[in-house]
């Protein structure tokens, strides 16, 4: 008697999977969808900020390009926007003389800076990166 209730047990269960294999394999669920997480959107721009060290500010956004340096940017701008641009060749890299007729003395020069630090590099060695905020700012040399 033991035996033949084991075999019926055995036969529901094996009949309940066979069951269970063929519905699911012949009637699939649907699939809820499930929405992705918002993603973090691309920056893909670049900011030049001219500061003229009187409070004036002049900024200037664009689309970010591939090897284009700091220099190249204030370039591009300037040549866009009319903005008269002075600028001198050393061995060591290009020094800005003059934006906008506003030139270098003893007691103020421009100078540039990426994301409010002074970089490594001359501004025509820095290769700007999406995001990145270029200032070009009129001070007094420290």
């Amino acid at each position: 008697m033991k035996i033949f209730k084991f075999i019926a047990v055995f036969l529901a269960v094996t009949c309940a999977s066979l069951a269970f294999f063929f519905f699911t394999r012949h009637n699939p669920q649907p699939t809820i969808p499930i929405s992705a997480p918002a993603s973090t959107p691309v920056i893909r721009q670049v900011t030049l900020i001219i500061d003229y060290g009187d409070g004036e500010k002049s900024t200037h956004i664009r689309e970010f390009t591939a090897s284009q340096s700091a220099f190249t940017l204030l370039q591009a701008i300037s040549t866009e926007k009319n903005i008269p641009l002075v600028v001198k060749e050393f061995s060591f890299g290009k020094l800005v003389e003059s934006i906008n007729q506003i030139s270098n003395t003893k007691n103020k020069a421009w100078i540039y800076l990426v994301n409010s630090r002074s970089p490594e590099v001359g501004a025509d060695q820095y290769q700007i990166q999406p995001g990145d905020v270029i200032e070009w700012k009129y001070v007094k040399p420290e």
